[in-house]
């Protein structure tokens, strides 16, 4: 079976300070365990970009437009499980099963 990971399941798959991180990160391995297979559709990403680079002020995670391209894919970084907040100091990775999940 496919699923479709929604955008507040990756924002806090990627964001290892929030309080649901350790609950999205079990759910999503264990859908991986499953085989199920983990899918991101386009309007997600954008979505994703939206509420990451939203100020914190208005409901965002305020994320910079690099560490946001970081998360979604377009970097190097990622692939290494490495990431960087918007500050340029390390907050945990945007875990392997984003990039997994990503499919187009």
């Amino acid at each position: 079976m496919s699923v479709v990971l929604d955008t507040n399941i990756l924002l806090r798959l990627v964001d290892r300070r929030a309080p649901e991180h350790g609950s999205v990160r079990s759910a999503v391995d264990s859908l991986i365990r499953n085989g199920e297979e983990l899918c991101v559709v386009p309007q997600v990403l954008v979505e994703f970009y939206v509420a990451a680079t939203r100020p914190v002020e208005v409901n965002g995670f305020g994320w910079d437009t690099p560490f946001t391209l970081v998360a979604i894919g377009d970097d190097e970084e990622l692939a290494r499980g490495r990431g960087l907040d918007a500050a340029g100091g390390e907050v945990g990775s945007p875990d392997s099963a984003f990039r997994r999940a990503s499919r187009f």
